[in-house]
């Protein structure tokens, strides 16, 4: 996983305005088996 970004990551997405804190990786939505690199929340 050293291509990825670590847990607790800032970023601010292309063409956004708030940032987002990255709070995992690699999860898969069940219903359609869909990957996903990341996921994250609104940081503040």
């Amino acid at each position: 996983m050293k291509d990825y970004l670590p847990i607790g990551s800032v970023v601010l997405l292309q063409g956004g305005k708030k940032r987002v804190m990255i709070y995992g990786r690699k999860q898969i939505q069940k219903e359609n088996e869909k990957e996903w690199d990341y996921i994250g929340c609104l940081y503040p």
